[in-house]
């Protein structure tokens, strides 16, 4: 076993592996280097790689059987069945990750970054991802690490067009993740750490000469081979491979003072140093002036070049930015196991599994079964009867006799030579497959796959008893636990690819330029990157990826919820809405019919229903005419409540002021009339008193008769007058009460409940002044009676005069 393989667990790697001086080395040290380096990663991927394919044979249409056993059954004429289990496990796996994408999300993380310029850079990345379809890549890698437990996909720069000078970044795809190697000696979980590594391609030599037309080897004989034999071929051509490196550029750096906590950071070799003198302290410049070292370290600068070699001559060097290779791998379930032999106590192999890894031999069973059971039903006999030779008529077709309708057979009575007897009729005999018995044994290999794989699959409701959807969605959340590992190495892979990006973008995009973005709801916008411009309300703005040189952004991943799942609690709630009746419904009615997704007569439903201020022009744009005529409407009915307003607080003093006068009339007149009715209730008892005092005669009584009578006219005129006056008062009362009711829609409650109070006042008030009238009325009905019952005494009398006769 080479000692690459458990390089990643106890250190050991490949020597090679040294730090390459591009100054000095020769392109003939260069290829030896890289021609050692790509053997080394064959052979530590070579177990891996053997492993994936197992794996897709068993996911190929031909399944997990091997060529051999496969050729064999078929020239014994024997059945090779393979009934495909394993591909929906893949499928539903693959579809869960594409309903629930993931995204980048850029975090400013000091030195001068703001929220501002992390927005932006994380919609440029999004924006870059859409363009160069990254999902498309890094999907196809994790199918791959989903089948054969590894894929990769990559990152390049290039030109725009073939006559543009302006550079675009672009996700690369890898659909067959063997035409990629990589550094078998990272440590690191997301391969962050990885020194190097290969992206090939193969050729014709026809097609290599026209590809490189200036190359300076285009015809490969027997000595390219002998130099390069994993690289020239007769067989298959020229293989031509991307060599990725990271290189290591010594460097020392330099803080000096410069007043700022951190100082000044500046290297040995920039030129703001040529000719100064560095001492241990402090750094004399050329000029003479002396500067204070605050800190100092040496280090190694990562400088990343690519080469493209066909093995044999370097065919193009160039300097892409970034300081990582740009290949991302993704791999399934990792484990270091020793490999089983007595040698210093086993090597340690590292193994990579894959999604089905531990499934295929489930497959393989459950084929076996298939196959034996259809070999089975194969083998049944297919004659029906059987006899002796001379017992079948020769004029009956007993080879379809299975087939016709006839309603009887007839057969010759033949006679036993030997024992001189009729032989029995022929008999039919009858052979039953073992069809069940296969059939359990085919459940429990399929029972096994899902063990394997930890999930029901697409079976669940047949397997179980369970019906609920709770119940069903327990189920589902198991079978992504189990497969949760995939998922994680997915997203450290596309975290390390944003996180380039976001490294080269300054770079690449240095130029400034409009720019298209894409924010996290999918809307797309151009904006002008790296000068001053305006945003789309007309306002000043200066967008930029970095408001500072040294400002720095952080990358995370964030996992978006499944789209069916949004779509599906989004109409539930918007259900609930409906039932609601809340105020402002209209509002969100058009959204609600149209997450209803009612087809084209539900669009142009609820764009009838759209209110005007969210229509949209067929940019999606909101139509500004439609805006401003909701801005003009809503500004105008402002206006009228205002003025509205005004003249209500315009009127509230008049209005108080009235309602004073009223009530200080209200109660001068009922101060008026109770007054005059006391006044005369006491002029008519003083004159009924001196009238009564003063009768001594008939002509007196009947003086005093006929002054009763007009008191009487006059008490009758003063109480139609008191009911003129109550009537008077009342009308007062009534018209007072109107502008009371008119005055306490206007104003507060508590301006109402004092008007209400004052209004009981005024009722106790009368009733007092009517049970007052009533006792004077009754008073004097009392003195009248009184006066009569006199004179009634004086005429019963006798006359003095005829007494004396």
């Amino acid at each position: 076993m080479p000692p690459t393989i458990n390089a990643a667990s106890d250190g050991v790697n490949d020597s090679s592996q040294t730090t390459i001086d591009q100054s000095t080395i020769s392109d003939e040290d260069l290829l030896k280097h890289i021609r050692r380096r790509y053997d080394y990663m064959v052979e530590a991927w070579r177990p891996i790689r053997e492993a994936g394919d197992l794996c897709m044979r068993a996911l190929s249409p031909e399944g997990p059987w091997l060529p051999k056993d496969r050729q064999d059954r078929k020239d014994n004429g024997r059945p090779c069945i393979h009934l495909d289990q394993l591909t929906q496990y893949v499928n539903g796996f693959m579809g869960e990750v594409r309903q629930n994408p993931i995204g980048a999300k850029v975090t400013p993380q000091g030195f001068g970054a703001t929220d501002k310029s992390a927005e932006l850079r994380g919609d440029r990345i999004r924006q870059i991802e859409y363009d160069s379809n990254a999902s498309q890549a890094t999907l196809t890698a994790l199918e791959n690490a989903v089948e054969r437990g590894y894929g990769a996909f990559g990152i390049v720069t290039g030109y725009k067009a073939w006559d543009s000078d302006e550079q675009e970044i672009k996700y690369r795809r890898f659909a067959n993740p063997d035409a990629v190697l990589w550094d078998p000696d990272c440590k690191e979980a997301d391969w962050s750490d990885m020194e190097d590594g290969f992206v090939l391609s193969r050729y014709s030599e026809a097609n290599f000469k026209e590809a490189f037309p200036d190359a300076e080897v285009t015809s490969f004989g027997t000595d390219q081979c002998a130099i390069a034999p994993n690289w020239v071929n007769k067989e298959w051509g020229v293989q031509v491979g991307e060599y990725w490196r990271v290189e290591k550029k010594p460097r020392e750096i330099f803080w000096i003072e410069d007043g700022t906590p951190k100082g000044k950071k500046v290297f040995r070799d920039d030129d703001v140093l040529k000719g100064a003198k560095i001492s241990k302290d402090t750094v004399t410049l050329a000029s003479g002036q002396t500067l204070r070292i605050k800190s100092r370290r040496k280090t190694h600068e990562p400088v990343l070049r690519q080469y493209l070699t066909n093995g044999i001559e370097i065919l193009d060097r160039t300097e892409p930015p970034g300081t990582q290779v740009p290949i991302f791998p993704i791999i399934g379930k990792e484990r270091f196991v020793k490999d089983g032999t007595t040698e210093n106590g086993g090597q340690v192999q590292r193994v990579i599994s894959s999604y089905i890894t531990m499934a295929v031999d489930g497959q393989m069973l459950f084929d076996y079964y298939a196959t034996n059971e259809a070999e089975e039903v194969g083998l049944t006999p297919k004659p029906k009867y059987a006899g002796y030779e001379g017992q079948f008529d020769t004029q009956t077709d007993w080879k379809n006799l299975n087939k016709v309708t006839a309603s009887f057979v007839e057969f010759k009575p033949v006679v036993d030579a030997a024992t001189n007897q009729v032989l029995a009729l022929p008999r039919w005999d009858s052979y039953t497959p073992n069809i069940a018995a296969l059939d359990i044994g085919k459940e429990s290999a399929r029972r096994a796959i899902q063990a394997a794989v930890g999930s029901y699959g697409f079976t669940k409701l047949d397997d179980t008893n369970v019906k609920s959807g709770k119940a069903i969605n327990a189920l589902e959340k198991k079978g992504d636990l189990a497969s949760f590992h995939l998922i994680d190495s997915y997203k450290l892979s596309v975290q390390r690819a944003s996180r380039y990006v976001n490294e080269i973008l300054d770079e690449v995009e240095s130029e400034p330029g409009e720019r298209g973005i894409r924010k996290e709801d999918g809307t797309h916008e151009l904006v002008k990157v790296g000068a001053p411009s305006v945003d789309k309300d007309g306002q000043p703005q200066d967008l930029r990826y970095s408001p500072t040189d040294d400002a720095q952004h952080g990358v995370t991943i964030s996992t978006g919820p499944s789209y069916v799942s949004q779509r599906e609690e989004a109409t539930e709630f918007a259900d609930v809405l409906l039932q609601s009746q809340i105020p402002g419904l209209e509002r969100i009615l058009a959204l609600v019919i149209r997450l209803k997704n009612l087809g084209p007569i539900g669009d142009q439903i609820a764009d009838r229903l759209e209110l005007p201020e969210f229509k949209k022009d067929q940019q999606g744009k909101l139509d500004p005419v439609e805006v401003q005529k909701t801005i003009q409407q809503y500004e105008a009915a402002l206006e009228d409540a205002m003025k509205q307003i005004q003249e209500l607080k315009t009127g509230v003093p008049k209005i108080q002021a009235d309602q004073q006068n009223t009530q200080a009339k209200i109660q001068s007149d009922r101060e008026i009339a109770l007054a005059k009715i006391d006044a005369d209730k006491e002029i008519a008892a003083n004159q009924l008193r001196v009238q009564v005092l003063a009768i001594e005669s008939k002509e007196a009584l009947a003086l005093l008769g006929h002054q009763v009578a007009e008191i009487q006219a006059q008490l009758a005129e003063l109480a139609a007058e008191g009911q003129q006056a109550s009537a008077e008062q009342h009308a007062l009362e009534t018209q007072a009460a109107e502008h009371e009711h008119a005055t306490a829609s206007q104003q507060a409650d508590h301006a109402n409940a004092q008007e209400q109070q004052q209004a009981d006042q005024q009722h106790q008030q009368e009733m007092q002044a009517g049970q007052q009238e009533h006792a004077a009325e009754t008073q004097i009905a009392d003195q009248a009676h009184q006066t009569n019952m006199q004179q009634t005494d004086i005429e019963a009398q006798p006359d003095p005069a005829t007494t004396s006769d």
